[in-house]
């Protein structure tokens, strides 16, 4: 895990990572990220060539992040951590979905996402054609929002796991 804790920290990470070829997973989570922090940590997700997965936690969800996961060619693993907090970001992790076909692996978990939230994602779901798992693991998914989640596996045939684990669909949501 990686941390640095102002914009110059992120500066001087960009500018190592961005040509390194040996790191291949990266977290970022819980730093004192700026705006300027924002456009380092995009530019790493644009141009570093050997990055297989990127982990970021609630205070990394910007739109230069998303951008950047859209041009990215070698990330295949993204787990967005705790609590998306903004629709609209979300919105934007969904559109990112329906574009991105190297994302295999998506996770999340501890999100607090309900019913409105899962909408969003199996429009996208039911495009994506790449995405072989994704955990759903510890939000406020109901009955509801697995009806929307069965409808999109209807037209989804690479998803091969799913954890939703610990949400509130109840019984119905069995059926």
């Amino acid at each position: 895990e990686l941390s640095y804790y102002n914009d110059i920290g992120f500066k001087y990470l960009s500018e190592s990572l961005i040509l390194n070829t040996n790191i291949k997973f990266l977290t970022v989570q819980n730093n004192n990220k700026n705006d300027k922090s924002f456009i380092y940590l995009s530019e790493i997700i644009k141009l570093n060539t050997s990055l297989i997965s990127i982990s970021l936690s609630q205070d990394s969800y910007h739109e230069p992040i998303i951008d950047a996961l859209k041009i990215n060619k070698n990330i295949t693993q993204v787990l967005f951590g705790q609590e998306i907090k903004n629709t609209y970001l979300f919105r934007k992790i969904c559109e990112l979905l329906k574009v991105n076909n190297l994302l295999t692996k998506i996770s999340f978990a501890d999100n607090r996402l309900g019913d409105e939230e899962m909408k969003y994602l199996c429009d996208a779901l039911k495009i994506n054609n790449t995405i072989k798992f994704i955990s759903l693991y510890a939000n406020n998914i109901t009955s509801i929002g697995i009806k929307y989640l069965s409808e999109s596996l209807e037209k989804n045939s690479s998803l091969t796991a799913i954890d939703f684990d610990s949400n509130k669909i109840g019984i119905d949501g069995y059926k």
